[in-house]
């Protein structure tokens, strides 16, 4: 991910170079002016060019810590604002045409999803265009297909998200047969998102699948959406105890997220009906 930090991994391998010249003039420089010309270019140059090896090996590896960090600011410490502040500066300055811009793009609205601005969450992948990227283009397309689709369920738009879906599907089928790893993924994709459609368009659904994608999220944002698409699955098929304690979960677990205010919001809206229900 050397495409978010750019200048940085230039001064690291700048500075291996300059390292590596600062040892052979203190000392290699009696061996070397005993060599002709030529070979002193040549010894100079072998070790200079391993410095900016050695340089751009750091430079990778501080950089997969520094995006480490992000990732768990949004991912594990689940503070999508401060993540948009640090990150979306880095996505700003990669090329467009790389990976790292649509992976930033991707997780930039996954952001704004996680705060329930889903409009914005769709406004950042408006200029993405994965299928330009001649490497990853297939997984970079899935990811941005994927994105949508949350974005467009979360917003209630049940005929985008059936495109997306119908985008996710052609997708898997390319897979099949090129990526079988990124087919298998595709696949719980489409799974996930054929269900929550289902839910919406009112027709029959598969709550047990909604269930154990709640419990095997790996994060909490994640929990608390399906945690939300699984309590009003529950309040339509009239288990209203069930969806109530749902909520109640979801508003102590994820009050800083979308999903904790929303089922709070939806508690509160319990609380009235029973206020009109007592009068």
């Amino acid at each position: 991910m050397i495409g978010y930090f750019r200048r940085q991994n230039n001064w690291f391998m700048a500075l291996g170079a300059g390292t590596v010249l600062l040892l052979l003039a203190l000392f290699g420089k009696e061996w070397l002016s005993g060599q002709d010309f030529y070979m002193k270019a040549f010894y100079g140059a072998i070790p200079v060019f391993l410095g900016v090896i050695a340089g751009r090996v750091f430079a990778s590896w501080w950089a997969n810590g520094r995006l480490r960090q992000l990732d768990e600011l949004l991912y594990k410490e689940e503070k999508p604002e401060e993540f948009i502040r640090a990150f979306a500066p880095l996505v700003k300055r990669a090329p467009t045409n790389t990976v790292e811009y649509v992976n930033g793009c991707v997780k930039l609205a996954y952001a704004y999803e996680a705060m329930g601005q889903f409009g914005e969450s769709l406004k950042q992948l408006e200029d993405v265009k994965p299928e330009q990227l001649e490497l990853h283009g297939l997984a970079a397309r899935a990811l941005v297909a994927n994105q949508k689709a949350k974005a467009y369920l979360l917003l209630g738009d049940r005929e985008q998200a059936g495109v997306c879906l119908e985008e996710l599907k052609q997708l898997q089928k390319t897979a099949d047969r090129r990526v079988p790893a990124l087919a298998s993924n595709l696949k719980e994709c489409v799974r996930l998102v054929q269900v929550w459609l289902d839910f919406l368009l009112g027709e029959e659904w598969d709550e047990d699948y909604i269930t154990e994608e709640m419990r095997l999220a790996k994060h909490g944002i994640h929990r608390g959406e399906m945690g939300l698409l699984l309590a009003e699955m529950k309040k339509r098929k009239g288990d209203e105890e069930g969806a109530i304690k749902l909520f109640e979960e979801l508003r102590e677990t994820n009050g800083r997220l979308y999903a904790g205010r929303e089922a709070g919001r939806r508690l509160e809206l319990y609380g009235e009906i029973g206020d009109q229900t007592d009068h």
